[in-house]
């Protein structure tokens, strides 16, 4: 209290407090009520001003392909703030050298979230990563076995060379498997040569180093232009395996189970987008910048829009299992509860 204050006589001093607070009191009353506070929300903690952006979380994913059947879902989604809306942000890293390579990225951290062919994933799981599927991205492969010009069926390749990504990826697996049910056995009747990505596998096929490789659906008709021959679609001769899926580390699945759930429902919605309007997908993807002429991925993509899900099949899963002879269960490969919490599941 001022000296001034202090002089006057107690009964003054009074007066005066008394003053003040009724001035306070009025102002008071006469100031705009404050909004409530949202529900569960602690006083003064995390408020944000009117019109901030929603938090979001950010999800390190890697991308083994840079094929458009794997890229078009995440650039969609994306592009149409699919991700945004369900509160998760992806932090893209596309590594074209087969699902081994990104399982050690999974491990080590520097992804947390990875989608390829689903050989690689299983393989680690078998071998105690700690890694989940937690749901599909392509229900069945849209590998074309391409060969060497002159030839006409699987047949001419016996005695021949076949080439893949590389061992342990599912181009190893689906080959020798859908050659395999065509009636060549690996090592007797041809030889498979782990090449690389796309590009290395078909300049191998070009310059006559092989006489066979996969190839996805964009590649494969820039391939036929060329005069390469289809000798075999993958897809229809082992339809009930699935293709690529989108697994996790278990780190992130103890540490962020919500925005595994809206990765999955943004990525659900892209994929019914592509398939509702394929001319309007491509037009997306090319905007976004996915590499490869927009008219070639148009012919390409009704090879593939029908089998873009998340809603992995657990038969189809027990299928491939019981087909590579592993001793995991569906149970300890996938945990389906993402895709359930999503109200996805099949």
């Amino acid at each position: 209290m001022g000296r001034a204050a202090r002089s006057q006589p107690p009964g003054r001093r009074l007066l005066l407090l008394g003053a003040a607070l009724a001035a306070v009191a009025l102002l008071a009353a006469c100031a705009p009520p404050a909004a409530p506070a949202p529900a569960g929300a602690t006083p003064g903690v995390g408020a944000q001003s009117p019109g901030a952006p929603e938090p979001v979380t950010t999800i390190k994913l890697g991308m083994v392909s840079a094929s458009w059947s794997s890229q078009l879902p995440v650039a969609i989604a994306q592009d149409l703030g699919f991700f945004r809306e369900e509160g998760v942000a992806i932090e893209q890293q596309t590594v074209p050298s087969g699902g081994p390579v990104l399982v050690a990225m999974l491990l080590s951290g520097e992804i947390e979230m990875m989608t390829s062919g689903i050989e690689a994933q299983l393989a680690s799981i078998e071998a105690g990563a700690p890694v989940v599927i937690v749901g599909g991205m392509s229900d069945k492969s849209d590998y074309s076995l391409l060969g060497a010009r002159g030839l006409h069926s699987v047949e001419d390749l016996r005695g021949q060379i076949v080439a893949v990504t590389g061992a342990g990826t599912y181009s190893e697996f689906a080959v020798t498997e859908a050659l395999r049910r065509q009636g060549l056995e690996r090592e007797r009747d041809y030889a498979m040569r782990a090449v690389g990505n796309t590009s290395v596998r078909l300049a191998a096929l070009s310059a006559g180093q092989v006489q066979a490789v996969p190839l996805d659906p964009g590649d494969r008709f820039r391939a036929t232009d060329e005069g390469f021959p289809v000798l075999l679609e993958l897809g229809k001769v082992i339809p009930e395996f699935p293709f690529s899926t989108l697994a996790a580390s278990k780190t992130l699945v103890a540490a962020k189970p919500d925005s595994i759930v809206g990765v999955l429902r943004a990525l659900a919605r892209s994929q019914d987008y592509i398939r509702e309007d394929l001319d309007r997908a491509v037009e997306l993807g090319k905007a976004h910048g996915l590499g490869g002429e927009a008219e070639v991925q148009r012919r390409a993509l009704p090879y593939t829009a029908d089998d873009l899900h998340v809603n992995l099949k657990r038969e189809n899963l027990a299928a491939l299992l019981a087909a590579r002879g592993l001793s995991a269960t569906t149970d300890t490969v996938f945990d389906d509860t993402f895709l359930r919490r999503a109200g996805l599941a099949p």
